[in-house]
């Protein structure tokens, strides 16, 4: 990456700061039910706390691939840690993760006329995937009705299996965000169809 900051720096570290603030429904949400006492303490003990300053003011300028590959393994670690504690505590919680990751995507959600292409730049620029060195997916089709893409390699289960973890729950939250982010869209997603996702008109 460059030594000066770019527009793929900021669009990185907007996808980490909507990851940040799913993570914080989340924390909300088990310290107002009772999920898991002092949760919140815990993930910013282990994982550091967010830091909402604009980038240039917080950045590595040394080392901006290294600052921005830590921010995303801590954002990761911070999602993985917090869900996987939530459920060990009551695996029927998953119900309201669910509900919670639902409307978090609906709160940032598509414009209504977006077109199939539009809703999958959409997900890219919201979602983390790695790095983009890491080429997690490749589109097989894409028009205004439908896209098709296949995820070449998983970059969050280390994450997961890290913290004690199934990354299987954060595909369940993740595809509950994308529903969501298609909800004013005449626009539906399907997940993992014989190894393929898709968005496509309903």
């Amino acid at each position: 990456m460059s030594a000066f900051l770019g527009p793929i720096h900021y669009w990185l570290y907007n996808k980490i700061k909507l990851q940040e603030n799913f993570i914080e429904n989340i924390l909300d949400a088990s310290s107002k039910n009772n999920w898991y006492q002092d949760l919140g303490n815990e993930v910013e003990k282990a994982y550091g706390k967010a830091d909402e300053r604009p980038l240039e003011d917080i950045i590595d300028q040394s080392n901006i691939h290294g600052w921005l590959q830590e921010k995303i393994a801590q954002a990761e670690l911070k999602l993985a840690f917090a869900v996987t504690n939530v459920i060990s505590k009551n695996f029927d919680y998953i119900y309201e993760l669910k509900k919670i990751a639902y409307n978090f995507g609906a709160s940032n959600s598509v414009l209504e006329n977006s077109t199939a292409s539009d809703c999958y730049k959409f997900l890219n620029d919201s979602l983390i995937d790695g790095m983009p060195c890491d080429r997690v997916n490749d589109v097989i089709e894409s028009d205004d009705n439908q896209v098709i893409w296949r995820q070449n390699i998983c970059v969050h289960s280390d994450y997961w299996t890290k913290v004690g973890g199934n990354v299987d729950v954060y595909y369940t939250l993740r595809n509950e965000i994308i529903k969501g982010m298609l909800s004013k869209s005449d626009l539906e997603y399907i997940p993992n169809e014989n190894g393929l996702n898709i968005i496509r008109r309903k």
